[in-house]
């Protein structure tokens, strides 16, 4: 059983972009 298949992996590495990405939004918005 395979802890990070490739197809999680690049699925977190997605939202990890996504958040980091928010996280940009809200400090320029403040």
């Amino acid at each position: 059983m395979s802890l990070f298949p490739p197809t999680s992996m690049r699925s977190y590495r997605l939202l990890l972009a996504a958040c980091r990405h928010n996280a940009v939004l809200l400090h320029y918005r403040s």
